[in-house]
C-alpha cells in the first residue's frame, strides 16, 4: 500500500460551478459504466501542477454526470532530476502506459517538438494578462499544433505562474548578480540558454538533492515562481518586477487512446481542460503567492529599470535566436499582438531576522535490523489530506533486515487496513530512501533520518516534506525486536 504518492483517485466533484462559459452542474449520480482514465502528473500533492490536475478531474466527473472518471498518477516517478522526470512522463503518455498526462510545455523540445518555444522566449510574457491571453483560441491551438507528430492530442493549456530568478544570499537582479552564480533551473535548452546569457551556470537538481545543495551552499539562487518558491530558508531574495517568462502546463492524451473513447467523452476532456483553466486564473495569483513568500520569510526588493534593460540586453541574442525558426518567430509575433496587461502590483517585504542556517538532519546508515512499530490514526492522516487514509493508518510496522531488504505491514480492524508489502532500501542524498515493490498493490518511496536511542527509534526528517509522510513515517517508533 502506502499510495500518496502512486495512482490516487481523485474523484471529488463540483457542487455548482460555472467556468469558461460552460455549467457544470452536480453532484452526478454514480454510474456502473463508468469509464476511468489515468492522468499522469509530475508533482506530488500540494503543488501547483497537482492543484491544476485534481480541477480538471473534478471536472471531468462532473461534465461526464460520472461517466469518465480521471485517476491521478502523482509523482509517477522519482529521477534525480526534473527534466528525467518530465521526460519520463512523457515517454508515458507516448507509449500509452498512461493515457493522458500534464506536462510542463518546456519538456517537449528534447522530444523535437518546437511549437512551444515561443512561451520561453526571454522576458516576451512576464504578466498574468499576456500568459491568460496565450492559453486559449488561436495561439493555444497553434502552440499545441507540433503535438500530433509525437502521437499525442492536445486538449488544453494552463498558466501556472510566473518564472524568477530567487537568490539565496542576495537578489539577482543584474548581469552582475548572475556572473558565475549557479543557479537551480530545470533543464530546457531556453531555460539553460537564458541563464548562461546572464553569466551564471545552470544545474537541474531534484528534492533531496536540490535542498541539500542549498543547505551547504553549493547552490547559488534558483529560476522558480512565486508559487513554488523555496522560502523557508534564512535568506531568499527575488525581485517583484522581474518575470523571465511563464511556465505553462499542457493536457495531453495519447491519440490512439483518445481516439476509442466516445466523441462525447472527447469533448468532455476538452472541455474540462479550458475549465480547470478559468479556475486557475480565478484562484490562483501572484500577488497572493507572493504574499504568502513574504510570511515565509522571503524578501522581494524591486529592481531599477536599468537593471531591467540590462537583463533584456544581455538575452537579446536569445531572442533574435528563436525568431530564425519561421515557427517560432511567428507564434511569438501572434503573442506580441497580445494585450501585455500591467504586471502584477508586487509589493516590497523587508528582510526578515534570522538565525544562521541549522543543517537538516542525515544519516549514514540504514535503520538497523529489527521490527519497528507505531500506530498511524485515521484521522490524522484525513487531516493530512490522504486520499488512502483509512487504508494508510492502523498498527504499522516496519521490518528490516541486515541487508538492503525490508516489509512495510499494517493492521487495522478493516480488512483494507491489513496488508504487507516488500521492498528494498538504500543510503541517497543523506537519507535512508525505502522503495516498495511496486506490485499493484505495493508502491510508493518515502525517505528518513532517523535516531535510535533504547527502543525508541525517532525520525527527524521525512522526504517527501509531505504531511501525510510526517504523519505516516516521522515521530517516534517502538522497537519490538
Amino acid at each position: 500500500m502506502f499510495t500518496i504518492t502512486r495512482i490516487t483517485a481523485a474523484v471529488a466533484v463540483i457542487a455548482v460551478a460555472i467556468v469558461a462559459g460552460t455549467s457544470l452542474a452536480g453532484p452526478p449520480a454514480p454510474k456502473a459504466d463508468t469509464v476511468t482514465l489515468t492522468l499522469a502528473n509530475p508533482e506530488p500533492k500540494d503543488r501547483p501542477t497537482s492543484r491544476i490536475a485534481e480541477r480538471f478531474a473534478r471536472n471531468v466527473a462532473t461534465l461526464s454526470n460520472g461517466s469518465l472518471k480521471i485517476r491521478i498518477a502523482y509523482e509517477p516517478t522519482t529521477a534525480s532530476t526534473t527534466a528525467r522526470v518530465e521526460a519520463a512522463l512523457l515517454r508515458g503518455v507516448r507509449k500509452g502506459s498512461v493515457d493522458l498526462a500534464i506536462v510542463p510545455t518546456r519538456a517537449f523540445e528534447a522530444s523535437g517538438i518546437r511549437s512551444f518555444r515561443a512561451l520561453q522566449a526571454p522576458f516576451l510574457i512576464t504578466t498574468e494578462t499576456r500568459a491568460a491571453a496565450v492559453t486559449t483560441g488561436p495561439i493555444a491551438a497553434r502552440l499545441q499544433s507540433g503535438l500530433q507528430r509525437i502521437g499525442l492530442t492536445g486538449l488544453g493549456l494552463a498558466p501556472e505562474g510566473l518564472r524568477r530568478p530567487f537568490g539565496f544570499k542576495k537578489p539577482l537582479i543584474r548581469p552582475a548578480d548572475f556572473k558565475g552564480a549557479r543557479i537551480r533551473a530545470i533543464s530546457s535548452n531556453a531555460t539553460h540558454d537564458l541563464i548562461r546569457a546572464l553569466g551564471a551556470t545552470p544545474f537541474d537538481l531534484n528534492g533531496g538533492a536540490f535542498d541539500l545543495a542549498i543547505r551547504r551552499g553549493e547552490i547559488d539562487g534558483a529560476e522558480a515562481s512565486f508559487a513554488r518558491h523555496p522560502a523557508g530558508y534564512p535568506a531568499v531574495f527575488t525581485a517583484g518586477n522581474i518575470a523571465f517568462f511563464a511556465k505553462v502546463d499542457a493536457f495531453v492524451a495519447n491519440t490512439d487512446k483518445l481516439s476509442e473513447l466516445p466523441l462525447a467523452h472527447r469533448k468532455i476532456l476538452r472541455l474540462a481542460a479550458a475549465a480547470a483553466r478559468a479556475t486557475t486564473l480565478i484562484t490562483e495569483s501572484e500577488r497572493k503567492d507572493a504574499s504568502r513568500f513574504c510570511e515565509r520569510g522571503g524578501t522581494i526588493v524591486v529592481a531599477p529599470a536599468s537593471a531591467l534593460k540590462a537583463l533584456r540586453s544581455r538575452t537579446a541574442v536569445l531572442t533574435r535566436a528563436l525568431e530564425r525558426d519561421p515557427e517560432t518567430r511567428a507564434s511569438m509575433a501572434a503573442i506580441s499582438r497580445t494585450a501585455a496587461g500591467a504586471a502584477p502590483r508586487i509589493d516590497a517585504c523587508e528582510p526578515k531576522e534570522s538565525g544562521p542556517l541549522q543543517p537538516l538532519p542525515t544519516v549514514t546508515a540504514l535503520v538497523p535490523a529489527g521490527a519497528y512499530r507505531k500506530t498511524v490514526a485515521y484521522e490524522d492522516m484525513v487531516k493530512a489530506g490522504d486520499q488512502n487514509a483509512l487504508v494508510n493508518s492502523g498498527v504499522q510496522t516496519l521490518t528490516t533486515t541486515k541487508g538492503k531488504q525490508f516489509v512495510l505491514s499494517m493492521k487495522g480492524e478493516r480488512p483494507e487496513q491489513n496488508w504487507s508489502c516488500p521492498g528494498t532500501a538504500r543510503l541517497r542524498n543523506g537519507l535512508a530512501e525505502y522503495t516498495l515493490d511496486g506490485s499493484p498493490d505495493c508502491g510508493g518511496t518515502f525517505a528518513i533520518a532517523w535516531v535510535l536511542a533504547g527502543d525508541t527509534l525517532t525520525v527527524t526528517r521525512t522526504w517527501p516534506n509531505d504531511a501525510a509522510v510526517r504523519v505516516l513515517f516521522g515521530g517516534k517508533w517502538k522497537r519490538i525486536s
